[in-house]
């Protein structure tokens, strides 16, 4: 089975602006694992971000979005694609959960 296939659809990805080398490779990775580059984060379900950029403040600015799309995207570095294949494994650690502030209840 293609690695970059759920649901029976491709896994579409979408360059952050911050990538701006290695998007021909890994545009064929992904398009030879069954996956297809978009150019139009609503249409994507994976922001890749360049590994200089703080990756933690471009996840905040996107799980806190106010515009819905953003909030179902998943937010990883250039290299997941990579690992993926490395792994034969495509999976997302989602964002941390936290806890809501004041006394736990019971």
């Amino acid at each position: 089975d293609p690695l970059f296939v759920k649901d029976g659809r491709p896994v579409k990805f979408v360059f952050h602006e911050s990538v701006r080398q290695g998007r021909g490779q890994i545009t064929r990775d992904v398009e030879r694992h069954g996956g297809k580059i978009v150019t139009q984060e609503q249409r994507a379900n994976v922001l890749l971000v360049d590994e200089q950029v703080d990756l933690a403040f471009v996840r905040r600015r996107y799980y806190s979005s106010t515009q819905l799309y953003r909030l179902s995207l998943y937010v990883e570095p250039r290299g997941f694609v990579q690992a993926c294949i490395r792994d034969g494994d495509y999976r997302h650690v989602g964002p941390a959960k936290q806890g809501m502030p004041g006394r736990a209840p019971g």
